[in-house]
């Protein structure tokens, strides 16, 4: 028998002889499928984290550098800019984050910004300008 098998789609073989119901009770004692909605409560959206994530990479210059500094995967960080996924796990969206927040006391600390971070804000400040003109 293998490790995972179902049998009649009510009952899972969990490896050690025993077998777990993987349906739950509701209020009048009926079973029906368990919900993924607790799972899906652990995803927040990347269009929210990105713009944090930027500044981030800007504050360490390199996204491995930002990568390695928030102790995620650099791919992470090139898939959240790039856009590629819709949806993230808030695990690594508050690493993400704790990691940006330190980074900012550093930076006011050691009284320095990184040069690519002062090019963005320059580069910022003249869109606006030209989109009030």
């Amino acid at each position: 028998m293998s490790v995972i098998s179902l049998w009649k789609g009510r009952k899972k073989y969990n490896g050690v002889g025993e077998r777990l119901d993987t349906r739950r009770n509701t209020e009048n004692g009926k079973k029906e499928a368990m919900s993924y909605e607790r799972y899906h409560k652990t995803l927040v959206e990347v269009k929210t984290i990105r713009p944090h994530v930027k500044e981030l990479v800007d504050r360490c210059g390199t996204m491995q550098a930002a990568a390695h500094y928030a102790l995620v995967a650099p791919n992470t960080i090139g898939r959240i800019l790039a856009g590629a996924n819709e949806t993230m796990q808030k695990s690594t969206a508050s690493k993400l984050m704790i990691a940006l927040e330190h980074r900012r006391k550093e930076d006011r600390s050691n009284n320095r910004t990184h040069k690519r971070l002062l090019k963005a804000r320059q580069q910022q400040a003249r869109i606006d300008k030209e989109f009030e003109t």
